[in-house]
């Protein structure tokens, strides 16, 4: 839980200035003084902003160790929305979650008390820092460009963004944190400015400049904008809508050339984009391609390259429109995001599942060159001189605990912020979990109210995928592309297999000999048994490409997309489970006692099941009303650990290719 927030310099609160301080909030020259109380619960509620904070929280950060009546709460929020009234500019200043708390609705502006907070603690440092900064100024200046860079500082919400064709102007649309409406915004590295409110922008939004530099086209869910702008770029002349179809809906939205853009665009009625090319004056569609399901695309003079999904599998194609025939095909196990021309016209860069980027030449073996363990990568561009530009989405993660089919759940008392990844031991008593502090990935293990630190890890990992061995003495996980086992008791740990790529640990056998793996490699999935004596491993299980697989003691179980039947594998044999299993069922995890799932079918996503593995008896464990965020791991006494993002922020970065390419181009 957080502490009262200390005393800070003067900060911007929608249309009020607010003075922690003297406890004074001005608003159109007109001063007011609050009680410091009052005070200390607006700062804990902004402080606090990006959740909702109950009134028995409240009561715990801003009394603490006073007795008083949930009343004296209500009073300051009262107090305060009196004040805030006073703007009457329909912003809602304290949002009220009934049976819940409150939470702020509107964003602070905090960039001055950062500065003056910098300031001070600076003023002591100032004649070193000089000293060091001229000291390295020259060792600086050639490693650099090895590095990433953020482009706008102080900007968290950027929804996505567009290189101007002279790439020295970015265009972006920047997310208000606290609504679903966008802006546009226009600038270089230093002064970006808005030059357009654009209302609603979820969940989808585009922006591409024209090749003359001189229009900008957005897309937002239903609708195609073109805003035309005026010589000097800093004001809009014309808008015009060029598309508009409420039964249909867009992904990505490029232009061919002045008076064309491609689009990929689908009827609500399936979920399969496809091609198109618009024309923007007639606003006529023609389709440009004969593969459906085209995700993602970039272009590069007359060579379209697209990716186009099948099933599990992703193709990266090269179509000559000139020529009107494919010319390249890369095929993919995992998910393409986003691609992009190379500046040498022979390949292409992309961005593949959450965090990975790869070369893909247009001839040869695709290979990776860049990861980002704790980021989402999104959107990528090439700049000048080979600088990559991309959005890079990061999450503060905290876990909570509950009960199952219990209102709420109480956060756990922690400092290390960024948790992931909460996994119950075979007996419910403890968990594991994984969190990111002082720039490294470490295992955690959480017991009795305490919180210990299990590795040691000294660089950044990616660790993910946590198995129990069935005794509560081990740990099986990934670390980047290595399987890794733990001993809790020997608090030490060892690779146990090198270079595992596109598969998940699944945890011992009961007796500890073996260890299981799901490799995804090629067409079809395979659980392989590796002897922990020798590293020897053998196939045991061959399964149909996309199969569901979760594992729990020793146990495999395993259904099948699309099907009804549920097994289970013990480590010698096959157990039919149940052969009338839901078939939208997608499974979640499994413990002693259970297997749990969740259906894929209107208002039923976030209901948690489970099919007893004694009765055999299936009932909703984990009601979708009774928590938010994410259900991570359900204890054999149905006590439950989830994962809830406290903090989302999108930042426009731009880092040198050039050593990226490095090791591609030896």
């Amino acid at each position: 839980m957080s502490t009262i927030p200390k005393k800070r310099t003067s900060f911007q609160f929608g249309a009020f200035m607010v003075d922690p301080n003297s406890d004074q909030i001005s608003f159109a020259g007109q001063t007011n003084k609050v009680e410091p109380k009052v005070m200390a619960v607006l700062l804990y509620l902004i402080d606090n902003r990006c959740r909702v904070v109950s009134v028995e929280e409240i009561l715990s950060a801003v009394w603490s160790g006073v007795v008083v009546t949930p009343q004296t709460a209500q009073r300051c929020i009262s107090v305060l929305r009196k004040l805030f009234s006073q703007a009457d500019d329909g912003r809602d200043y304290i949002k009220t979650y009934v049976k819940k708390g409150y939470q702020i609705g509107v964003a602070p502006d905090l960039e001055q008390e950062k500065i003056a907070a910098r300031s001070r603690s600076t003023a002591y440092w100032i004649l070193p820092l000089l000293l060091v900064i001229v000291l390295l100024t020259v060792f600086w200046n050639k490693k650099q460009t090895s590095y990433e860079q953020v482009i706008f500082p102080h900007e968290s919400q950027v929804a996505t963004y567009a290189l101007h064709p002279n790439k020295a102007i970015v265009a972006y649309i920047k997310r208000d944190p606290f609504s679903t409406n966008g802006a546009i915004w226009l600038g270089d590295t230093n002064n970006p400015r808005e030059i357009a409110k654009i209302g609603h922008i979820l969940p989808t939004a585009q922006i591409d400049w024209s090749p003359d530099g001189q229009s900008l086209l957005v897309m937002v869910n239903k609708k195609i904008t073109i805003f035309k702008l005026n010589d000097r770029l800093d004001t809009i002349v014309d808008k015009s809508i060029v598309l508009s179809e409420a039964d249909y809906r867009y992904r990505q939205a490029d232009y061919l050339d002045e008076n064309h853009a491609l689009i990929t665009r689908l009827p609500r009625s399936h979920g399969v984009y496809d091609l198109y090319k618009l024309n923007l004056q007639t606003k006529q569609l023609s389709r440009v391609l004969a593969d459906s399901g085209v995700s993602a695309f970039a272009l590069n003079k007359q060579l379209i390259a697209y990716v186009h999904r099948n099933g599990e599998i992703w193709h990266v194609k090269v179509f000559d429109l000139t020529l009107h025939k494919e010319i390249a095909n890369q095929v993919f196990k995992q998910v393409i995001r986003d691609i992009e021309w190379l500046s040498d016209d022979m390949g292409l860069i992309a961005h593949v599942a959450q965090n990975e980027l790869y070369i893909i030449p247009l001839a040869g073996k695709p290979q990776r060159i860049a990861n980002y363990p704790e980021a989402y990568v999104e959107e990528i561009e090439l700049g000048q001189r080979q600088q990559l530009y991309y959005l890079k989405k990061s999450s503060i993660k905290k876990l909570y605990l509950g009960q199952a089919n219990v209102c709420c759940s109480s956060v756990l008392p922690t400092e290390n912020i960024a948790q992931y990844h909460a996994v119950w031991d075979p007996l419910g008593k403890s968990f594991a979990y994984v969190t990111t502090t002082q720039g490294t990935s470490q295992v955690w293990l959480y017991s009795g109210g305490i919180h210990r630190q299990l590795t040691q890890f000294t660089q950044q990992q990616k660790l993910a995928n946590l198995n129990w061995s069935s005794d509560g003495h081990w740990l099986l996980f990934k670390v980047n592309d290595d399987i890794y086992a733990y001993s809790l008791l020997l608090s030490t740990g060892n690779t146990l297999l090198s270079d595992v790529y596109f598969s998940k640990p699944l945890g011992f056998n009961k007796n500890k000999e073996f260890f299981y793996y799901l490799d995804t490699n090629g067409y079809q999935d395979r659980v392989w048994k590796v002897s922990l004596a020798d590293t020897s491993k053998q196939k045991v299980l061959t399964l149909a490409d996309d199969t569901q697989v979760v594992s729990s003691n020793g146990n495999i179980f395993y259904l099948g997309k699309g099907k009804n039947q549920l097994y289970m594998f013990d480590g010698q044999t096959n157990h039919l489970l149940d052969s009338e299993f839901p078939d939208d069922a997608t499974l979640h995890s499994a413990n002693a006692q259970a297997v749990f799932y969740f259906l894929n079918r209107p208002g039923s996503m976030k209901n948690i099941w489970q099919w007893d593995l004694t009765t055999r008896e299936q009932k909703i464990v984990v009601p979708r009303l009774s928590y938010s965020g994410d259900v991570l791991s359900i204890s054999p006494q149905q006590k439950v650990v989830y994962g809830q993002d406290i903090e989302t922020k999108r930042k426009l970065y731009k880092r040198q290719l050039a050593p990226l390419l490095a090791p591609f181009n030896r």
